[in-house]
């Protein structure tokens, strides 16, 4: 679903184990990483942030990742692919 408007990129492990994974916003510093998408609401709802939609980027706040850790090694691993 996400193919037909977005860049994806497949990633080995990122230390991550409550999937699906989803990073949004590829081109900040620090980008939007978001772990347990697994319902259909949280499917609509990133459906939604990556239109640009800002209220679903506060709705998903409780599923994005904060440890710096793991964004640390997503933003080596994306310069890596881009």
């Amino acid at each position: 679903m996400l193919a037909l408007n977005c860049d994806l990129v497949e990633l080995k492990c990122v230390g991550l184990c409550n999937g699906p994974v989803v990073v949004t916003d590829l081109d900040a510093n620090v980008p939007d990483v978001y772990s347990k998408l697994r319902s259909k609401s949280d499917r609509r709802l990133l459906r939604a942030r990556v239109s640009g939609d800002s209220r679903a980027r506060k709705k998903l706040a409780d599923k994005r990742v904060a440890r710096k850790s793991v964004l640390n090694v997503i933003s080596r691993r994306l310069q890596r692919v881009a």
